[in-house]
Order: structure tokens, then sequence, then C-alpha cells
């Protein structure tokens, strides 16, 4: 498992080589005026930027006294998890009612905490447009023919997923979805401002580079690359750009969360 960990964190430093000329492609489009997705380019840059930190956090090929940070780690593969979700909704959705529909949703969450973020620093000066919109965004959405009962969550504005965690782990990860799952329940026991992991296990054996750790890390590694390869397909394929070999390697290689 070790030289998996090692050969996970190689093939995530190929996923970010590969994709950072695709990140500079999609600023440059927009800079030209040739690609106008903001959404796209800002998921895309914020799902490299968090892979990038995921790699500077990985332990050296050979054990040693620095601390294996676990729940840094943690935190970065939740976060991957999260924008590969976010990107799938607003990103990968081929029917166009259901885009029109996403981006409807992701109009209601940034007008609603953009009122809300104005009225609690300054009141007197809330611009009352963001108010009207988050209210204008939610009829559409109350009004679309694909309005779901279970898109009243979204009302307040405060998230953007209308589909259930489990819902989104089947859509992505497939048979391997109840794995998954019972990593990513692992996995929040990290992240958690008073994380139960560190009560559940002795510290000294919490944040050391030592096989057990590894072997661990380098299962949420995997996990980890699976989701990054599929935003970058995504991605990639709506903007409408060639796949290059580096690329085309990295999402072969993680087609699916785990080997058949």
């Amino acid at each position: 498992m070790t030289e998996h960990l090692i050969s996970q964190g190689s093939a995530l430093y190929k996923g970010v080589s590969a994709f950072e000329p695709y990140i500079n492609e999609l600023h440059k489009r927009y800079e030209s005026e040739d690609f106008i997705d903001w959404p796209t380019i800002v998921l895309a840059t914020t799902l490299q930027t968090t892979c990038i930190s995921l790699f500077k956090l990985l332990p050296a090929r050979e054990f040693g006294n620095e601390p294996l940070d676990k729940r840094s780690i943690a935190s970065i593969v939740r976060n991957v998890v999260d924008t590969h979700d976010v990107i799938d909704m607003l990103v990968n959705e081929p029917d166009s009612e259901r885009f029109s529909l996403h981006r409807d949703i992701m109009g209601l969450y940034l007008s609603s905490r953009i009122n809300k973020v104005q009225s609690e620093i300054l009141p007197e000066k809330a611009q009352e447009i963001y108010k009207h919109t988050k209210q204008w965004y939610w009829g559409r959405i109350k009004n679309s023919e694909l309005y779901e009962k279970s898109m009243d969550r979204l009302k307040s504005g405060e998230a953007l997923f209308y589909q259930s965690r489990r819902q989104r782990l089947s859509n992505a990860c497939g048979k391997h979805a109840d794995f998954v799952s019972g990593v990513l329940a692992d996995l929040s026991t990290y992240v958690h401002s008073i994380p139960p992991s560190i009560w559940m296990s002795d510290a000294s054996n919490m944040y050391s580079d030592n096989e057990s750790n590894r072997n661990t890390v380098a299962v949420w590694l995997r996990i980890s690359n699976f989701y990054f390869a599929q935003s970058m397909k995504a991605v990639v394929d709506f903007s409408d750009m060639e796949t290059s070999e580096a690329m085309a390697e990295f999402m072969a290689h993680h087609e699916y969360v785990f080997s058949e």
C-alpha cells in the first residue's frame, strides 16, 4: 500500500501538470471573450489549486520524521469531492433545461450569500437588488417543469444541492458508492472542529508517517484522483478543448474509483 500511495501521488502530480495548460487557456479565452462561462473557469481553477495543495501535503517516498498531516489531507480530499459535485451539477449537464435550472440555483445561492453578507456587515447599505434577485431566482426554480419537492431545501439560498450526498455518490461512483460513502464518513471524523478521530485513537499515532497511516491516505488519494479525473473531463468537454495525451492517460487510469 505504501507503493500504492507513491503511485497515486505521482498520478496526482501528472494530473495537475496535465490540467495546468487548460487552466491557462481558459483564462486567456475568457479575457479574449472566446469563452465567457465564468463558473466553469472559477470551478476549474478552484479544483486545480485544491489538488496542488493536496500534493504538497503528501509524504516523501521514504518514511521520515516529518508528521503525516492526515487531518489536512482529509479536509482537502473532501473539498475535491465537493468541488466535483458542483462541477457535475453546473457544468456536466447535457440536458439544456436542467442546465438552465441548475444555473438558476446557482444564481439563487450567490444572490442569497451576497445579501446575507451585506446585511450582516453593513445593513444600512445592503443592496436591495440581491434580496429581490434571490426571490426572482426562486420563482424561476419553483415554476420550472423540472421542479422537484426536494428543491424546497434550496429556498433559503444556503445550499446548491437538492440531491442527497448518497444520490451524488451513486451517480459518480456506481457500484463503488457504498465503499466510498464509508470512506467519506471516515474523513468526516478528521475535519470536524473537534475531530472525534483524535480521541478515538492515540495521539502519538495520529500524525505519524507510518505504514498504517500511509495505507489510509492511499485509499483517500485514489478516491480524490478519481473525482479529479471526472471533473477534468467535464470541464474539457464543456469548454470544447481537445484532450491531451497526458490528460487522456490520467482520465483513463481513473475512469473508475477502483479497478475491476
